[in-house]
């Protein structure tokens, strides 16, 4: 008889998927109200299932010594510690293909309702104005679409642009030109697709190299360019990004 692993779970898990674990009879399932593990006991732990608020470091690891598997329910993992893990023998699971018509979607909407400035329309109207003249949008039709990064996401953003009618290009130096080919977009250096676009969005993993990629001479580079940041927070230099908004 195979003896029982343990699995936790330390963040909102979908309830079909939690009562399917619960079926198999070599598992046992528990889970944590918290994402922090600094408190939790984790002595018995084989699995552990996780997203994006739950960081798994160093110390994580050295206390689950019982620990065979990690997943993350996302399709990035900078939250956790990938030298450690293998330092420790764990294998990371991560779930790439699990948002990426939510992440393109909600791309779409941070940007349609930028271009077309219903914020703005939303608060005129709660004041008690109506002065339509104010508020003139942005169309997309003809103008350029900036990609950075034209992985999955990415791609199907693009995608949805040139329903729009608009022309794409992209900066990803890890995708080949079969594929920007294939997509119908324009490949792009840097500093070169940041000078020609109108609107843009980022859709790269943090790393090392892309941490900080937008710098404050690549704000200069800007002019009246919506920015849609679909990454994490830190891809882009919030300091230079700011001052860029005040100048």
């Amino acid at each position: 008889m195979l003896k029982r692993k343990t699995v936790l779970i330390t963040d909102k898990f979908s309830k079909v998927s939690l009562q399917t674990l619960k079926q198999q009879d070599f598992l046992f399932v528990r889970q944590t109200a918290s994402p922090d593990l600094s408190k939790e006991n984790l002595d018995d732990v084989n699995g552990l299932i996780i997203r994006s608020r739950t960081r798994v470091d160093e110390k994580v690891f050295s206390r689950a010594k019982n620990l065979q598997v990690l997943i993350t329910c996302t399709s990035g993992f900078d939250h956790i510690d990938l030298r450690a893990a293998a330092k420790w023998g764990v294998t990371v699971m991560f779930t790439p293909k699990a948002n990426i018509e939510s992440a393109a979607q909600l791309t779409w909407s941070l940007l349609l309702a930028t271009a077309t400035r219903i914020q703005e329309g939303r608060k005129l109207l709660e004041s008690g104005q109506w002065n339509r003249e104010d508020i003139v949008g942005t169309e997309l039709g003809g103008k350029v679409f900036g990609v950075v990064g034209l992985g999955r996401i990415g791609s199907r953003v693009a995608e949805i642009a040139q329903a729009f009618n608009m022309h794409v290009v992209a900066f990803d130096p890890f995708i080949e030109d079969a594929e920007f080919k294939s997509l119908r977009v324009e490949k792009l250096g840097f500093a070169e697709l940041l000078s020609r676009v109108d609107f843009l969005s980022f859709h790269v993993p943090l790393t090392e190299d892309t941490q900080n990629m937008m710098k404050p001479s690549d704000f200069a580079k800007l002019r009246g360019v919506i920015l849609i940041n679909a990454s994490r927070g830190q891809v882009l230099d919030e300091g230079a990004l700011l001052d860029a908004l005040k100048q």
